[in-house]
């Protein structure tokens, strides 16, 4: 849902409020998306991805989390500029024994980037954006987690 609402607000120019109507209206938004736009849903998951990936159980509240609501058409534009978009991103990372779980926006370079992952390998993504919505097809963690 954040995601879709980002690349919203970017393709069509709309506020965060806007993309938020057209979100609903669509069926990518629940009727309360608090739990989306608050990072809230990509913490617990972030918190069972933690428990599988890395073997260590993670308390929500230990998790840094910052949802979009923040995020205005002036981010979006900035981003874009700069050859950047805005997307929201949990992440867990081992740095030897300490463990760090945050979601949060982040610019991503919006050419390519991956990923890699003992179970899964090598993960590729291009663009910007939540195309693979518009295909109705999965898309980041679930495409990952449906192609294992």
């Amino acid at each position: 849902t954040s995601n879709y609402l980002l690349t919203e607000m970017r393709d069509k120019n709309l506020s965060f409020h806007e993309a938020l109507l057209q979100a609903k209206h669509h069926g990518y938004a629940e009727r309360n998306p608090a739990l989306d736009v608050n990072g809230d849903d990509a913490a617990h998951k972030l918190a069972i991805l933690t428990l599988l990936g890395f073997g260590v159980s993670v308390r929500l509240e230990d998790i840094h989390i910052e949802g979009i609501t923040r995020i205005s058409q002036a981010d979006i534009q900035y981003a874009d500029d700069l050859g950047y978009c805005i997307k929201l991103l949990a992440i867990a990372k081992r740095e030897g024994r300490e463990l760090e779980v945050r979601v949060h926006p982040t610019l991503l370079w919006t050419r390519c980037w991956s990923e890699s992952s003992r179970k899964l390998g090598r993960l590729r993504y291009r663009g910007c954006g939540a195309q693979y919505h518009k295909q109705q097809q999965p898309a980041g963690a679930a495409d990952a987690a449906l192609q294992s």
